[in-house]
């Protein structure tokens, strides 16, 4: 297989990358490519029940929660089926477990007001501008920290490459337009430091749908380098260090605070309470102590709100100028 950076030809190397995010989507889409699919293009709920989805807040209408992922949704799917039935029984009121594509799918659904609570990425809620407002109910606390990092990766055997610097007129991967740590770090970076666009600094550039996916684009040799979460990694190193082999973190981005639980602002106060208290007690089940670390959460803890103001300027300003 050829690097993207050994081809002097453009022409070859748009085929190349078009081949690339042909293989890419048909991998999120091909129903034979997990153990099990769901079709999450069509936004289908992942826990059906058979009740009325009125506008009506009452205990007989589901609470619908729409999680955003920041790994491929078949690796967790299980884990945040239960995330969805312990609030459930909990609150003694069914649930609908709802997915997007991708961020902006998510922002539009709470924006829409057809979903209650969200597990949303820092990027995904930074950028939010939604008609419908959302209160943020609880942060994530995991390995001792509210905050993680942006990863540029490479493979080790570039040894040419050792900041973003050395990245001008190369390849690179994003996993959402929206993530931070997958995609605004370094939009944020090179407009700061450079004045510069993606599309002016890279040769090209693609979006994975997944941090995951993007490892998996650089250790197969499909892109130069890519910017991940640093959760992820770490978890795919801890886990399946083989997926990482070969591969070296080369600058390092940001504390950047993990993502919220938000909610909806006009929900009833007395709803939103009891919702904060099941997930400030839930790492204290042990029947879920495995499904939270399995999506990176130790526990959840009292929001800080003031803590995603600069990232929100971020948004608010890059997203404007460029």
């Amino acid at each position: 297989m050829f690097i993207l950076h050994h081809l002097k030809d453009k022409y070859y190397i748009a085929v190349l990358l078009i081949l690339v995010l042909f293989f890419i989507a048909f991998n999120y889409s091909n129903p034979n490519t997990y153990d099990s699919y769901i079709d999450f293009s069509k936004g289908s709920p992942l826990i059906h029940q058979k009740y009325s989805t009125s506008d009506d807040d009452n205990e007989e209408r589901p609470l619908r929660i729409v999680i955003s992922t920041v790994i491929s949704p078949n690796v967790t799917i299980e884990d945040w089926r239960a995330f969805a039935d312990y609030i459930s029984q909990k609150l003694g009121r069914p649930t609908i477990l709802l997915q997007r594509r991708g961020y902006k799918e998510i922002n539009q659904l709470l924006s829409n007001g057809d979903a209650d609570i969200s597990f949303m990425s820092t990027g995904a809620y930074c950028s939010y501008h939604g008609i419908q407002n959302l209160d943020i109910l609880a942060m994530v606390f995991y390995q001792g920290s509210l905050n993680y990092q942006s990863y540029l990766i490479t493979l080790a055997s570039h040894n040419d490459i050792t900041s973003i610097d050395d990245l001008r007129g190369r390849t690179i991967a994003f996993s959402d337009p929206l993530s931070y740590s997958g995609h605004m770090s370094i939009v944020n970076e090179l407009y700061t430091a450079y004045t510069a666009s993606p599309g002016h600094y890279f040769s090209n550039y693609i979006y994975t749908g997944s941090h995951d996916r993007s490892i998996w684009a650089v250790k197969n040799k499909l892109i130069d380098a890519a910017c991940v979460d640093s959760l992820v990694y770490d978890l795919i190193l801890k886990s399946h260090p083989e997926d990482i082999n070969g591969i070296k973190i080369f600058q390092t981005i940001d504390n950047i605070p993990i993502g919220p639980i938000v909610v909806r602002s006009d929900l009833p106060a007395e709803q939103k309470e009891h919702l904060q208290q099941i997930l400030f007690n839930m790492h204290s089940d042990p029947k879920m102590a495995d499904s939270l670390q399995n999506i990176m959460i130790d526990k959840f803890v009292a929001p800080q709100p003031e803590l995603y103001a600069p990232y929100k300027k971020i948004y608010d300003k890059v997203m404007t100028d460029l």
